[in-house]
């Protein structure tokens, strides 16, 4: 039988071994769940914009998405309106906090 002594010796071990094992979920996560919907367009005038499209000029990046992140746009293909952030997660450094990546 376990004593109280023995149980207080072993409850660090077992505190270090459950971070061991959860830890690895916290690196995996990010690459899950924050990303972008690549299916997504919208229009612009004449020009179809997409997630990529907020990232793929480092010179533009930040005007890009500050210009677009908070704006409410229409699907080309579902006409279902959304805020950019919303399907742009990634490109708008709009994901949960545990799983954000750079």
């Amino acid at each position: 039988y376990l004593t109280l002594s023995d149980l207080a010796i072993h409850i660090p071990k077992m505190k270090a071994f459950l971070i061991f094992l959860v830890a690895p979920l916290f690196v995996a996560l990010p690459t899950l769940a924050c990303k972008d919907d690549t299916k997504v367009k919208w229009k612009n005038g004449e020009f179809t914009l997409s997630c990529a499209f907020l990232t793929n000029n480092s010179d533009k990046k930040a005007q890009r998405t500050n210009n677009w992140c908070n704006k409410k746009v229409k699907d080309i293909k579902t006409k279902d309106q959304f805020v950019v952030k919303k399907k742009c997660k990634k490109a708008c450094k709009n994901c949960d906090r545990l799983v954000m990546t750079e």
